[in-house]
C-alpha cells in the first residue's frame, strides 16, 4: 500500500476513534496518551541510540508523569517529569557500560520532558470543563492539518527537485506550503470553539 492510501486508511479508521476517545476523557483519554506516547518515545529513543539513552529510566518518568497529572494535576506531571532525573542517576549508576552522561541524560530527560510534557498538557486541557473537548480537538485537527499539507509539498518538492527545480515549480511548491498553513490555521479557528456546548 502506497503511503498516500496508508494515510487514507489511518484517517478512516482512527480519526473517528480518537475523537470518541477524546470526547470520553478521564482514564480513556489516559490510555490513548499512555500508549501513542511510549510509541513516540521509543522512537525517539531509537533514532537517539548513539546518545545511548536510558530506556527504563525514560519509560518509567513517561509513565509517571501522565499518571501523575492524571491524579494530581500540575504538580504531580511536573513531579513525574523531574523523577527522570533521578531514576536516569540510579540506571546510570546500576549500568556496566559508561556513555556520556550528559548524552544520556538529555536524550532521555528531552523524551519525558517533550512526549511527556506535550501530552500531560492536553490531559490537562481535557480537563476544563467549559471547553475542554474543542481546545483538545482544535490541537488534533490543527496539527493533522499541517502534517497532510507537509506531505503533500514534500511530494511536490521531490517530484519538481527529481525533474529540475524550475522557478515556476518552486513558486508551485511554496504556495502548496501557504496553503498548508492556511490550512492549519483554518483548522484551528473551526474546531475551537468555547461557546459550544461542551462535554463535561
Amino acid at each position: 500500500m502506497s503511503p498516500f492510501w496508508s494515510r487514507i486508511a489511518v484517517v478512516v479508521i482512527l480519526l473517528p476513534l480518537v475523537i470518541g476517545i477524546v470526547y470520553l476523557g478521564d482514564w480513556w483519554l489516559f490510555a490513548l496518551a499512555l500508549v501513542g506516547g511510549l510509541i513516540a518515545l521509543h522512537e525517539l529513543y531509537r533514532i537517539a541510540r548513539q546518545a545511548r539513552p536510558l530506556l527504563l529510566a525514560g519509560y518509567i518518568g513517561f509513565v509517571l508523569a501522565l499518571l501523575g497529572e492524571e491524579l494530581g494535576g500540575v504538580p504531580w506531571l511536573l513531579g513525574g517529569i523531574l523523577s527522570t532525573l533521578l531514576l536516569a542517576f540510579l540506571f546510570f549508576g546500576l549500568s556496566h557500560e559508561r556513555p556520556s552522561a550528559t548524552a544520556a541524560f538529555g536524550v532521555t530527560s528531552l523524551g519525558v520532558l517533550w512526549i511527556g510534557g506535550g501530552l500531560g498538557s492536553l490531559l490537562l486541557i481535557r480537563h476544563i470543563p467549559e471547553f475542554g473537548f474543542w481546545a483538545v480537538m482544535a490541537v488534533l485537527f490543527s496539527v493533522f492539518a499541517a502534517d497532510t499539507a507537509a506531505y503533500f509539498v514534500g511530494r511536490a518538492v521531490r517530484i519538481f527537485a527529481a525533474s529540475s527545480l524550475t522557478s515556476s515549480g518552486l513558486g508551485f511548491s511554496i504556495t502548496l506550503a501557504a496553503l498548508g498553513s492556511r490550512n492549519s490555521i483554518c483548522a484551528t479557528a473551526r474546531s475551537y470553539r468555547p461557546d459550544a456546548e461542551s462535554p463535561a
